[in-house]
């Protein structure tokens, strides 16, 4: 039994939990169902799926050795392995890490779960007692150990030494969970809660009390829970993982405005799980708080950690469309308007290139010339003229007409002109209805020999676009 309430606990993570100050694993998290594909993220945040034997040959390997020198990057890398079902390949790596590692409870903890992995039970126990010996009775070396008590069936030992494990640290999760999981497996819910709060009363715990205020918020207990949190927040002694469970707990339970009272004032992105700033954003987006998500995002997305980025992206696309959604049009009077019109008579992005005609073939001064209007808007029924932030739409009315000018500057011997109205000191015109065509003339120079004009508009969710060539 003991060993099986182990192996529900461990789950897929392959025991990276239990080990002391774990450092950003460059693992990528688990492979699919049948263990053939392993996801990654490239610098951009996007998601790929490589195959386990070519990201063992081509990526991970190369990269264990890679790090051979850097006990830090190399205990990532096992992480990594470990995480990946990569075992077989780490054990000269957890021998090398011992070699090289300053931090003993670090390099002799992952050394005995390598071991472990690999069915050296025997050295194992040996690895963790000899980092005992220079570490100290650690949370996590002693419940490392008592898992090999537990792989060989002695119940009654492993129970006594996870126990050490809490008492020495009762902090250190998986000791914790294993510990309150095997008191549920023989009292119930009650024994679960009363281990909780065992753990919680001894010196320096703080995860136990987050697990009661769990408890708490799921039987609709608000107050208790909001104690409890106030308590953890205030020694100050948790780790960044903490806030990512009261985020994670206030969100899943209806509390969503707590997770910004309690949970934003605490959250440092720079030492703090970044799990917990989504949930902040999630929070922000829940609650309509546009300008706070957005602050948020401009302190997450320095931080360059790439499978988080498309969230990021999402959340920021979300934040837009609300400030989008947000803005309200505001009436104006067509006659107190400015209104002149800009012409371009070479591509767009040639003005960025200050003047720099020496670099293009200039069209012959008696070449004819198109002219390409600024589409109108098709309107149904009437419709005030108004000021608004820029949509779709609105760029499409400029963007079609500037796409066809400069294509016909290059594909053609033609000139292309194109023409756009604005309203000085503010921005572009939109039109509504078809345009005068003969009012057309009266702009354009005589020598023009043809020019566009059009409408677009939206059918449901489909763009509809009409033109005229005159």
């Amino acid at each position: 039994m003991f060993k099986r309430i182990l192996s529900v606990l461990r789950g897929e993570k392959a025991d990276a939990a239990t080990i002391a100050s774990s450092g950003p694993a460059e693992a990528r998290h688990p492979q699919t169902a049948n263990g053939e594909l392993i996801t990654v993220y490239d610098a951009y945040g996007r998601e790929m799926k490589i195959p386990r034997g070519e990201w063992r040959e081509k990526v991970f390997l190369p990269n264990l050795k890679e790090k051979w020198n850097n006990a830090a990057e190399l205990y990532s890398q096992i992480i990594s392995g470990l995480n990946n079902g990569f075992a077989a390949d780490l054990m000269t790596a957890a021998a090398r890490l011992v070699e090289i590692d300053d931090v003993p409870e670090r390099c002799y903890t992952i050394q005995g779960i390598v071991q472990m992995k690999n069915g050296q039970i025997d050295a194992a126990e040996a690895t963790l007692r000899a980092g005992m010996a220079k570490a100290g009775e650690t949370g996590t070396l002693l419940t490392n150990l008592a898992k090999v008590f537990a792989e060989r069936g002695d119940e009654t030992r492993a129970y006594e030494i996870l126990w050490r494990a809490v008492r020495a640290d009762p902090n250190q999760d998986n000791g914790l969970l294993w510990w309150v999981a095997v008191q549920r497996e023989h009292g119930g819910e009650e024994a679960y809660l009363q281990a909780l709060r065992t753990v919680a009363a001894l010196p320096g715990s703080w995860r136990a009390q987050l697990w009661l205020a769990r408890h708490h918020l799921e039987h609709k207990d608000v107050e208790a829970a909001l104690a409890l949190y106030a308590q953890v927040l205030e020694g100050g002694m948790s780790d960044g993982s903490a806030l990512m469970m009261i985020s994670g707990d206030l969100g899943n339970n209806g509390q969503v405005p707590l997770i910004l009272e309690l949970v934003g004032p605490a959250y440092d992105e720079r030492k703090h799980d970044p799990m917990t700033g989504l949930n902040l954003l999630r929070a922000c987006q829940q609650l309509g708080k546009v300008d706070e998500g957005e602050a948020l995002l401009a302190r997450m997305y320095p931080l360059g950690i790439a499978p988080i980025k498309h969230h990021l992206d999402q959340f920021a696309q979300a934040f837009q469309e609300m400030r989008n959604q947000a803005v309200q049009s505001t009436p104006v009077d067509p006659d107190g308007l400015q209104i002149s019109t800009v012409v371009l008579n070479q591509p767009i992005w040639h003005y960025g290139l200050r003047d720099a005609n020496w670099l293009f073939t200039q069209k012959p001064e008696d070449a004819e010339e198109v002219g390409f209007f600024a589409l109108s808007k098709i309107v149904d029924g009437s419709e005030r003229a108004e000021s608004q932030r820029e949509d779709d739409l609105g760029r499409l009315t400029r963007a079609i007409p500037l796409y066809l000018a400069e294509a016909t500057h290059y594909w053609s011997d033609y000139a292309a002109n194109c023409y756009i109205q604005i309203v000085e000191g503010a921005g572009p015109v939109v039109t509504g209805g078809e345009t005068d065509g003969n009012a057309l003339f009266e702009i354009v120079p005589s020598r023009m020999k043809y020019f566009v004009t059009g409408q677009i508009g939206r059918s449901g969710k489909a763009i509809r676009l009409n033109g005229r060539c005159l």
